[in-house]
C-alpha cells in the first residue's frame, strides 16, 4: 500500500522505560529521518502488549470517524538483549533445567496499516476488519499473589461475549505459570455452553511457543498471524479472537479481528 499525501502516521508501542529513556528523542528521530516522506509523525505511546492491541482499536476507531485517514500502528520489543536476559534470569522466568514454567526470550516489530476500504486497486485488498478490543484489569500482583489471578482477563472475555464463539483462539502462553492460570479462569468464566469457546481454549494457538516471547509487540503480532493464512490444522473461518496480558500494567485485552476472503469454518 503506498503512502497516503503527506506521509503515515505511526502510533508504536514500546516498552515504558523506553519513552522515558535518555535516548527517546534519539530512537524517535533514528525512524523518522530515513523515512521523511513515508512518515509524517511518530507517536511514542509506553505500555506492554495489552496496550498496544489497545491502540489498534483507538487507531481503528478514529480511521471510522474520520479523525485520520490512514494509521500506521506498530508495536516493538526484544527480550534477548545481555541486560535484559540477565534480569529475567535473576527473576527465575526463563525456561531452563529447573523451571519448567519458564519462557523462551524472543523479540519481534510489527506495523499494520489502517485505512477505510475503498476497494481502490492502488490500495490494494485489506488483509481484515478490527471488529473490537475489549479491557480489564487484574489488581493481583502476578508474581506473588495473595489470591485467584485471572479475573482482569475474565473481565475483557465477558465484555467480548457477544462476539463469541469465534473460529480460531490466539493467545499470548508463553510459558510461565501466571499466564497458564489466568487463562484456565477466565475461559472457566466464559465457558457457559452458549459462549462456545471451550472446545477451542482446550487447544489455543500460542505463538510464542515456536517465536519466543515477543513482549510489547505480541499485541499486534497475534492479530497479525490472525490476519494471515491460518496454520494447516486452524479453523478456516474468517474471526480471530486474541488475548494478551501485560505483566507490569496489570492490563489485559482480548480482540477480535476479521480476516478478508476467509471460508466458512
Amino acid at each position: 500500500m503506498p503512502p497516503p499525501p503527506g506521509g503515515w502516521l505511526l502510533r508504536l508501542t514500546v516498552r515504558p522505560e523506553l519513552c522515558e529513556h535518555p535516548d527517546r528523542d534519539a530512537f524517535r528521530a533514528s525512524l523518522l529521518e530515513p523515512h521523511a516522506g513515508l512518515l509524517r509523525d511518530l507517536d511514542l505511546l509506553p505500555g506492554g502488549p495489552a496496550e498496544a492491541l489497545s491502540d489498534l482499536a483507538h487507531a481503528a476507531v478514529a480511521v471510522r470517524d474520520g479523525a485520520e485517514a490512514h494509521v500506521l500502528v506498530g508495536a516493538l520489543d526484544s527480550a534477548i538483549h545481555p541486560l535484559l536476559l540477565d534480569r529475567l534470569a535473576v527473576e527465575e522466568r526463563i525456561l531452563m533445567r529447573g523451571n519448567p514454567w519458564g519462557l523462551i526470550p524472543g523479540e519481534a516489530a510489527v506495523v499494520m496499516a489502517l485505512g477505510l476500504e475503498t476497494g481502490e486497486p492502488a490500495h490494494g485488498p485489506g488483509r481484515g476488519a478490527v471488529l473490537g478490543v475489549f479491557r480489564g484489569v487484574e489488581e493481583e500482583d502476578v508474581a506473588a499473589p495473595r489470591g485467584l489471578i485471572g479475573r482482569g482477563l475474565a473481565k475483557a472475555f465477558a465484555r467480548g461475549a457477544r462476539f463469541l464463539p469465534p473460529d480460531r483462539l490466539l493467545a499470548d502462553l508463553t510459558g510461565e505459570r501466571w499466564r497458564a492460570e489466568e487463562f484456565g479462569v477466565a475461559v472457566a468464566r466464559a465457558a457457559a455452553p452458549e459462549a462456545g469457546i471451550a472446545a477451542l481454549a482446550a487447544d489455543p494457538e500460542t505463538p510464542a511457543l515456536h517465536l519466543g516471547d515477543c513482549g510489547t509487540a505480541a499485541g499486534l503480532l497475534l492479530p497479525a498471524l490472525a490476519l494471515a493464512d491460518p496454520p494447516p490444522r486452524a479453523a478456516a473461518g474468517p474471526v480471530a479472537m486474541v488475548s494478551v496480558s501485560s505483566r507490569e500494567t496489570g492490563a489485559r485485552a482480548v480482540g477480535f479481528v476479521e480476516r478478508c476472503g476467509a471460508g466458512a469454518a
